[in-house]
């Protein structure tokens, strides 16, 4: 094994590839994967071995279904006569969270979710929506005994437009600033 490496290709697929020089008696190389939470490994594919001279190189892509975890992949490279061996890991990182995100965008039903961080989840916060003249809409508290990340704001009474959510926290960090379209 010359050298095995991975990248993320986008949000949902990763690319991993190695090389290897003068294959002799290797029958199959596992792709194992596991992610940073978890300490084993698993096999997610296996690719036949090419046992040929000189140098040969070989990808393969993972279809990742969270786009926020990261994952670590080895190679087990097996020989015909049973042995196998590891290559190094290989640390892909996923996308990273903000510590507030709200969605839809544009919102097409009544109802506006706030994905907040396990961090922050722990915090009292104080959310606004205001118009974009600045005009106060809605108000909302997230009281610190509310450790739940996922919040969701009724904006029915809203009109059809662009507004601004904002977020401060009880110690008067602004966190957020985003504007959103209701449709």
């Amino acid at each position: 094994l010359i050298s095995f490496d991975g990248n993320k290709i986008n949000e949902t697929k990763n690319e991993l590839k190695w090389k290897v020089e003068n294959e002799k008696n290797v029958d199959v190389y596992k792709i194992e994967r596991s992610n940073t939470l978890i300490t084993s490994f698993e096999t997610i594919s296996e690719l036949s071995a090419k046992n040929i001279e000189g140098n040969v190189s070989y990808q393969f892509n993972d279809e990742i279904i969270n786009r926020f975890e990261d994952y670590i992949y080895r190679l087990k490279i097996s020989d015909i006569d049973g042995k196998y061996r590891y290559s190094n890991t290989v640390l892909i990182q996923g996308k990273k969270q903000n510590d507030i995100e709200m969605y839809p965008n544009p919102i097409e039903q009544n109802t506006m979710y706030i994905r907040i961080s396990e961090k922050l989840s722990q915090k009292k916060l104080a959310f606004s929506i205001t118009d974009m003249n600045g005009k106060h809409a809605i108000n909302f508290i997230k009281n610190i005994s509310d450790n739940s990340q996922i919040q969701s704001i009724d904006v029915s009474e809203l009109k059809s437009g662009i507004y601004i959510l904002k977020c401060v926290s009880n110690d008067g960090n602004n966190l957020l600033n985003k504007t959103f379209t209701i449709k």
